[in-house]
């Protein structure tokens, strides 16, 4: 059963997943910025640590000791840093590892550092053919210059730079993830909730049904206990043990006859809406035939009943209308109205007429009787409903003959309706789809 999630639990869920989407898209936005504010931190502490060489250096090149300056830049190399000491003129006293031939930058960081007392400087040596931080500070008639590879100062900024790509790829696997499983949550509730509404629909439909079949037992009940008990009567008074007129018992035997027919109609009417209700038939087994030809053949066998009532049946040769359907159910429906419009068509001309309206097939039969209230209307095609009970009975009728129609009209795809008004006649209009060419 497929289940569409709800508007609301969608849009929650579409909500978190932003959310943490922009979390980790700023984090890696401000991954520059963090750069730049840790570098900026890396200087400042090459300040610092030039600082600290300058005053550890400062008594050694006030006594002119240049061997113990050689001996701590050695020591420094060591650790990393390259010290140069340059003289008054810029040229290198102390130089640890291989000397720095740039000396057009070299030149302008010194003399920045004469002028400032200090410099630093990112740029690229020929020798070691990588960028370099350099930091120089003047002390006395000297220049003292300690260089690391930048590579080294941006380390630090880099880890966390991968960090923060880690940690935002982390976020955003979690948000997907958080995203699917609310989906999945509110799709499984959404599940639950259409399973309990069908559940809920089937026990109503077992109910509707239910109370259907109680209204329909009581119905058929009530219609076969008046023909039934008009036939046992007649029997008792046959066969009584006091004597009947010899007159009266053709009388008696044509009453027991007319009662038995209609309970028969009636028992038949019950079969074939039972068979209409329960059909396992399908449409797509139904054979195309010509509409028009099953309502000549239904209008020429009910001339005789027409003409006995004192009515007449008009209806124009139409033009072939094919239609897919069932001959027999079709015929039982237009049966069904035009046997009603010269019952209660209190003799009047009874007009059939079959058109082609977008593409479907509009029966109409009307009759000049006394026309139906409009408070009947909506109620004309459910079962045992009459709107004269006492001139129905009469007359034979079993008040499943309009409900029959409605049925072949829905198993054929079509509609059944009524159009009346008391004192001008009915018409009872029979629609089904044509087939298609």
């Amino acid at each position: 059963m497929k289940v569409k999630s709800h508007p609301v639990s969608f849009a929650l869920s579409l909500f978190a997943f932003v959310v943490a989407a922009g979390l980790c898209a700023l984090l890696m936005w401000e991954a520059d910025a963090f750069e730049y504010s840790f570098l900026k931190v890396a200087r400042h502490d090459m300040r610092l640590r030039t600082e600290d060489a300058t005053d550890e250096l400062s008594a050694f090149l006030k006594a002119g000791n240049l061997q113990a300056v050689r001996e701590y830049a050695e020591d420094s190399r060591h650790d990393g840093v390259r010290v140069t000491v340059l003289d008054a003129t810029g040229r290198p006293l102390v130089e640890a590892g291989k000397p720095d031939r740039s000396v057009s930058a070299r030149r302008k960081e010194f003399a920045d550092t004469l002028a400032n007392g200090e410099s630093l400087t990112i740029r690229q040596t020929d020798v070691l053919g990588e960028y370099m931080l350099y930091s120089s500070r003047k002390v006395g008639d000297y220049v003292v210059r300690l260089a690391i590879p930048y590579r080294q100062a941006r380390e630090a900024a880099r880890i966390a730079e991968v960090s923060l790509a880690v940690a935002a790829s982390l976020g955003m696997f979690f948000a997907v993830a958080i995203f699917l499983l609310t989906r999945h949550f509110y799709r499984r509730i959404a599940a639950l909730a259409s399973e309990r509404e069908e559940q809920l629909r089937r026990l109503e439909e077992a109910e509707r049904m239910e109370r259907f079949r109680r209204e329909f037992i009581e119905n058929i009940s009530h219609e076969i206990k008046t023909p039934l008990a008009t036939v046992m009567g007649s029997v008792e008074m046959l066969g009584g043990d006091l004597p009947l007129p010899e007159k009266e018992r053709p009388s008696l035997v044509r009453l027991i006859l007319r009662e038995s027919r209609r309970m028969a109609r009636l028992f038949d009417d019950i079969l074939c809406l039972a068979r209409l209700e329960s059909t396992d038939r399908r449409r797509d087994s139904l054979e195309t035939l010509d509409f028009s030809l099953v309502v000549r053949d239904v209008v020429d066998t009910c001339r005789p009943s027409a003409d006995k009532a004192g009515a007449t049946v008009f209806f124009d040769d139409a033009e072939p209308l094919e239609v897919k359907g069932d001959a027999r159910m079709l015929e039982m429906a237009v049966c069904n109205l035009l046997s009603n419009a010269i019952k209660y068509g209190d003799g009047s001309d009874v007009v059939v007429t079959l058109t082609k309206v977008a593409n479907r097939a509009v029966l109409r039969v009307r009759d000049g009787g006394p026309g139906i209230a409009a408070e009947h209307i909506p109620r004309l095609f459910e079962r045992f409903y009459r709107v004269d009970k006492a001139r129905s009975r009469d007359s034979g009728g079993t008040g499943l003959g309009l409900s029959i129609v409605k049925h072949v009209a829905l198993f054929h795809g079509g509609t059944a309706s009524c159009e009346s008004e008391v004192g001008n006649g009915s018409v009872f209009v029979l629609e089904v789809p044509c087939a298609l060419s």
